[in-house]
């Protein structure tokens, strides 16, 4: 009989190790999962997408910045111009990139007047 019972604890003690393993690796996905979808472990958010300014034309300038954000700050107008290259002289990729000539709108905006620096 000692035979026998030493089987059974030995299966009973498989089928623990077992269920345990079960439960642990249920554990692990459930908190990587957690992690996961509360921005703490890879998940990326998309930024909230800008909202264009209004403009008084379709594809215009919009309406001028009221005051500029820092004294250094110089206002740079919008306005239209061409971009781009309608006779292409070479054959260059860089030069096929740039064609055909376009109109482009841009905004008012601020600038600042000297170059900005990661150290600043």
């Amino acid at each position: 009989m000692n035979g026998n019972g030493n089987g059974q604890k030995k299966k009973r003690r498989k089928r623990i190790i077992i269920i345990s393993a079960i439960v642990l690796v249920f554990v692990l996905i459930a908190g990587a999962a957690v992690l996961y979808s509360s921005n703490l472990f890879g998940a990326k958010t998309n930024p909230s997408q800008p909202t264009p300014s209004p403009s008084n034309k379709p594809g215009g300038p919009g309406p001028t910045p009221s005051a500029p954000p820092k004294p250094e700050m110089v206002k740079i107008e919008g306005g239209t111009f061409q971009m781009g290259l309608n006779d292409v002289p070479t054959k260059s990729l860089y030069d096929l990139s740039q064609t055909p000539a376009r109109s482009v709108s841009v905004n008012t905006f601020w600038i600042d007047k000297t170059e900005v620096t990661n150290a600043e």
